[in-house]
């Protein structure tokens, strides 16, 4: 697909209400769950040099890793966010309905991710 192609259909996209407000919605909340994410894990796992990325209820904690790797949770949600939107946008001209269950799909994908995250902020406490 060219660029003039996709972008014909980025904008039939934008001009669905339906698709325009659940892509809003995604990009709020993504970004809401990111910066707090952020937020609450920065001072905990900044000052100790270490976050604890995993807990198993029969070992206990099985995966340490250094701080900075606070940030690959958050770039693959907000990745998966930019794809999933890219893609919706870009096939919406040839099936609508596969754009709006991309943009539906991208929600989903978007609360798992704040569960997660939510489990990471819990367990560093």
């Amino acid at each position: 697909m060219r660029w003039d192609e996709w972008r014909f259909s980025a904008t039939r996209a934008w001009q669905d209400r339906v698709v325009r407000w659940m892509t809003l919605v995604t990009v709020v909340f993504d970004f809401a769950i990111a910066g707090l994410f952020l937020w609450k894990i920065l001072p905990l796992s900044a000052g100790s040099g270490i976050l604890t990325y995993h807990y198993n209820i029969y070992l206990g904690i099985d995966d340490v890793r250094a701080w900075q790797w606070m940030l690959v949770p958050v770039g693959t949600m907000l990745g998966c966010l930019v794809l999933n939107t890219l893609l919706a946008f870009g096939v919406y001209r040839q099936d609508r309905i596969a754009a709006r269950a991309l943009t539906v799909l991208t929600i989903f994908i978007s609360v798992l991710w704040a569960v997660t995250l939510s489990y990471l902020v819990t367990i560093n406490r």
